[in-house]
């Protein structure tokens, strides 16, 4: 397999496991907290994926979209996950160191740079 469809396979491995565990948490996040009305583990992933689609979509705007981005990923985790502002912004750290680890350990085994650190 060449490189960029392995740079490709990363990717798409990647998203997925993007989307599984950010769901995932935001499921159970809202089962605990027993915040209504109660969502199903599907409806936690497709409201985690398109949180993620609109920060990409936002993300694409030139010279304030990687701020606006950031903006909207906090906001948007905060109302889907029902969490207050210091608990939504350690969890999305935390998700984010665990998805820079998921992606070094994807790009390792597939042997692509998928965090951009080599030239």
């Amino acid at each position: 397999m060449d490189i960029s469809a392995k740079f490709v396979v990363g990717l798409i491995l990647l998203l997925a496991v993007q989307v599984l565990l950010g769901g995932s948490v935001v499921y159970l996040i809202r089962k605990r907290k027993r915040i209504e009305p109660a969502w199903s583990w599907p409806k936690s992933l497709g409201a985690f994926l398109l949180l993620g689609l609109l920060v990409t979509a936002v993300g694409l705007v030139p010279v304030v979209g990687r701020f606006v981005a950031l903006v909207v990923s906090l906001i948007g985790l905060k109302r889907i996950s029902g969490l207050d502002v210091i608990s939504t912004f350690i969890l999305s750290f935390c998700m984010g160191i665990l998805i820079f680890a998921v992606a070094a350990v994807i790009g390792s085994q597939l042997q692509v740079d998928l965090l951009g650190l080599r030239d």
